[in-house]
C-alpha cells in the first residue's frame, strides 16, 4: 500500500512540526530548510524550567506550510490543520474512505492510553498529534506517522487498539486534502534569524550547566518527564545544526571552519550521554540526580 506522505527524519522536534515537514518536504525537499531554523528555546524562571520552540518560529513553519498570514499569538491546539472534525465513532469509522479519496487525517490522542514506547504510557495523560496516512485493509490496520519506539517514522495500529487511543468526548480531528496544498514557489533560509539564534545558542552553552543546577530535582514523575523532553529538544537541536551547517558550507558564499562542526559534534555527543543517562534512571526506577547526570 502506498502513503501519500514519507516521514521528514533528519531531526526530531515535535509531534506537530515533524508532521508538518513531512508534508511540506513530501512535496518539495527543499523545506527540510525550515526545519534548520531550529527555534528552540529556554527560560528558568522562578527555579522553574520554561522551554518550547518560540511562537514566531510556529507562526514561520504554520504560515510558509499553509500559505497563510496568521500574526496573532499561537495556539497548538487551535491553529486548524485542515477541515475540524469531531472525533466520534462515524469519523473513525470513515477514516478508510477519507485515505481512499486521498486525504491524511490530523487526530488528538492521549499519550497515556499508546503504548508505543513513550515515557507517558499508563503513567501521565498529554495531548499528542497522531497523523494518520492509511488504512491497510489485509492486516486491518492503520498506517501512521508517529514518534515510537524506533523513532519518528511509520507505525501501524491494529484497528480495534486504534479506538482505545481516542477519547471521543474532547478530541478534535482534521482532514487535510494534500493535493489542495499550495506550497509558497520558494523557500529560502532567513540568515537573520539565523545569527540571532547562533548568539542566543552561545549564551545558552555558556551557561546552562549552572542554571540547570538551580533547578529542584523533580520531585514526581511528571517533572521528570518535561526535562527528559528538554534534553531531548536539545540534542536534537543539535542535529538540526549539523543539517544546518552543512547546507551553510556547500553554498560558495559562505566558508565555515572545521572547529564549528567539531564543536557542534561534541555537544550533540554529550546531550546524547546525558539523555541516555536519563533512559537508563527511567528503565531503573530511580530519582534523578542532575549532579550524576550532568557529570563529565
Amino acid at each position: 500500500m502506498n502513503v501519500l506522505i514519507s516521514p521528514y527524519t533528519e531531526h526530531y522536534m515535535n509531534c506537530y512540526l515533524n508532521n508538518l515537514y513531512s508534508i511540506a518536504c513530501s512535496c518539495d525537499n527543499n523545506y527540510k530548510l525550515l526545519s534548520y531554523q531550529n527555534e528552540f528555546s529556554y527560560a528558568i524562571i522562578k527555579n522553574k524550567l520554561h522551554f518550547d520552540y518560540t511562537d514566531d518560529f510556529y507562526l514561520l513553519i504554520y504560515n510558509a506550510i499553509y500559505k497563510l498570514n496568521h500574526n496573532q499569538k499561537f495556539d497548538i491546539l487551535k491553529f486548524p490543520l485542515g477541515e475540524k472534525k469531531k472525533v466520534d465513532l462515524k469519523l473513525l469509522k470513515d477514516i478508510p474512505e477519507y485515505i481512499e479519496s486521498k486525504q491524511i487525517l490530523f487526530i488528538m490522542t492521549d499519550l497515556f492510553k499508546f503504548n508505543n514506547g513513550n515515557v507517558f504510557y499508563s503513567k501521565i495523560h498529554r495531548e499528542h498529534y497522531l497523523l494518520i496516512l492509511g488504512y491497510n485493509q489485509d492486516t486491518n490496520e492503520f498506517v501512521v506517522l508517529d514518534d515510537g519506539n524506533k523513532g519518528y517514522g511509520i507505525y501501524n495500529i491494529e484497528y480495534n487498539n486504534f479506538f482505545l487511543l481516542i477519547d471521543q468526548n474532547t478530541a478534535d480531528g482534521y482532514v487535510m486534502d494534500v493535493s489542495k496544498i499550495i506550497l509558497p514557489n520558494k523557500t529560502e533560509l532567513n540568515h537573520a534569524n539565523i545569527k540571532n539564534n547562533a548568539n542566543r545558542l552561545i549564551n545558552e552553552i555558556k551557561y546552562i550547566i549552572h542554571e540547570l543546577f538551580q533547578i529542584p530535582c523533580p520531585t514526581n514523575y511528571s517533572e521528570y518527564c518535561d526535562f527528559l523532553i528538554f534534553v531531548q529538544r536539545c540534542f536534537n537541536r543539535h542535529i538540526s545544526n549539523k543539517c544546518l551547517l552543512g547546507h551553510l558550507n556547500s553554498d560558495n558564499n559562505i566558508a565555515l571552519g572545521e572547529s564549528l562542526f567539531d564543536i557542534n559534534k561534541k555537544l550533540t555527543s554529550n546531550w546524547y550521554n546525558i539523555r541516555a543517562r536519563m533512559l537508563k534512571n527511567t528503565l531503573a526506577g530511580e530519582k534523578i540526580q542532575y549532579d550524576e547526570i550532568f557529570k563529565k
